[in-house]
């Protein structure tokens, strides 16, 4: 029990629910705002797309502190981190629709079901296959500092 509390206290993890949580809202309020002017399916594209590109900047920024080496390692931890979360967002969406077309379930909540696995996901996905670079703490690698 202790080395799961010590886990869960962690600094990754703690500013990977920070973070996430803040992601969560930008994908929410876009949603939200969104789907009074157009269709749900729509407004929830929109609210992905919004929430992925925040993501990208927050995980490499202050979740993982990622600094790459070169630009070609950067390239590559951006093609890493869109494959993954355009993943992540193929299931998010077609999850939504699926759940209130086909389960009934209500527009919000499928939403907010779904947004609670993504998050799950991503964190895994993150971690084990998109900021893997052993250079992070380099002071002469690309980041968005000094971009």
């Amino acid at each position: 029990m202790k080395e799961v509390f010590r886990r869960i206290c962690q600094r990754e993890m703690l500013a990977y629910c920070f973070w996430g949580a803040t992601t969560t809202a930008v994908n929410l309020l876009v949603y939200m705002g969104l789907k009074c002017l157009i269709g749900y399916q729509f407004a929830n594209l929109a609210a992905i797309i919004a929430g992925k590109a925040y993501a990208y900047i927050v995980n490499k920024r202050f979740v993982f502190q990622s600094v790459c080496a070169n630009w070609k390692v950067l390239l590559r931890e951006i093609g890493a981190f869109v494959l993954t979360r355009g993943l992540t967002g193929i299931i998010d969406f077609v999850g939504v629709i699926l759940l209130v077309e086909w389960m009934c379930a209500g527009q919000n909540t499928a939403k907010l079901f779904m947004t609670g696995l993504v998050i799950i996901i991503n964190y895994f996905l993150g971690k084990k296959v998109v900021f893997l670079n052993g250079d992070r703490g380099r002071k002469d690698g690309v980041s968005f500092r000094k971009l």
